[in-house]
C-alpha cells in the first residue's frame, strides 16, 4: 500500500506546495507524527514489519476462527453420530434383553413339556419295543414253519416223482405186453381163417 501511494504521488498531479511534495510515504507521515521528526529508514522498515506482522496476525486469527468453526461443526457431527450410536446400542441391548427373556421362556416350556411327555414317551417306546419283539418272534416262527412245510413238500414231490417213474415203467411194460398180445391175437385170427378154409 505504501508503494501504491508512492506511485499515486509520483504519477498523479504535481504537488500544490513544497510541504505536500515532501510529505513522503504514509508510513513516513505516521512515523513523523509518532516520532515528531522524519523517521529513519530503519524506523520505516520496523513500521512496515509491524504492519506485516499485524496483517499476518489477522490472517492467523481468521484461520484460527475458521478452524474453530470447522472443529465446532465436526464436534456437532460427532455428537450427532455418538447420539445415534447410543440409540442404536440401547435398541440392541433392549432387543437382546427381549430375546434372552424369550429364550428363557422357551427353555422353561421345553423343560415342562419334557417332564410331562417323557414318562408317556418311555411307556410308548417300551410298548413298541415289546410289539416289535413279538412281531420278530412271529416272523421267525413263520419262517421256521415255512421251512418245515417246504421240506415236507419237497419230500412229497420226491415221492410223487418216484411213483410217476414207476407208473411210467409199468405203462411201458403194459404197452409191450399189449403189443405182444395183439400180435398173438392176429396170429390166432390168421390161424382161425386157415382152419375155416380147410373146413
Amino acid at each position: 500500500s505504501n508503494n501504491n501511494n508512492n506511485n499515486n504521488n509520483n504519477n498523479g498531479s504535481a504537488p500544490s506546495s513544497p510541504k505536500r511534495a515532501n510529505s513522503g510515504l504514509p508510513g513516513q507521515q505516521r512515523g513523523a507524527n509518532r516520532f515528531g521528526r522524519r523517521p529513519s529508514q530503519q524506523e520505516i522498515e520496523e513500521e512496515a514489519l509491524a504492519l506485516r506482522q499485524q496483517k499476518k496476525a489477522k490472517q492467523e486469527a481468521k484461520q484460527l476462527q475458521e478452524a474453530t468453526q470447522l472443529a465446532t461443526r465436526r464436534l456437532k457431527q460427532a455428537q450427532q453420530v455418538n447420539h445415534a450410536l447410543q440409540e442404536a446400542l440401547w435398541r440392541k441391548k433392549t432387543k437382546c434383553r427381549d430375546m434372552q427373556q424369550t429364550v428363557e421362556e422357551l427353555e422353561d416350556k421345553i423343560e415342562r413339556a419334557t417332564m410331562i411327555l417323557l414318562p408317556g414317551r418311555e411307556s410308548v417306546e417300551a410298548y413298541l419295543e415289546h410289539q416289535i419283539m413279538n412281531a420278530n418272534q412271529t416272523i421267525q416262527e413263520g419262517k421256521l414253519a415255512l421251512g418245515r412245510g417246504l421240506m415236507e413238500m419237497e419230500e412229497e414231490v420226491e415221492g410223487l416223482l418216484k411213483v410217476t417213474a414207476e407208473l411210467r415203467e409199468q405203462g411201458s411194460r403194459n404197452r409191450a405186453a399189449m403189443k405182444e398180445q395183439h400180435l398173438e391175437v392176429k396170429e390166432l385170427q390168421r390161424h382161425v381163417r386157415e382152419m375155416k378154409k380147410h373146413i
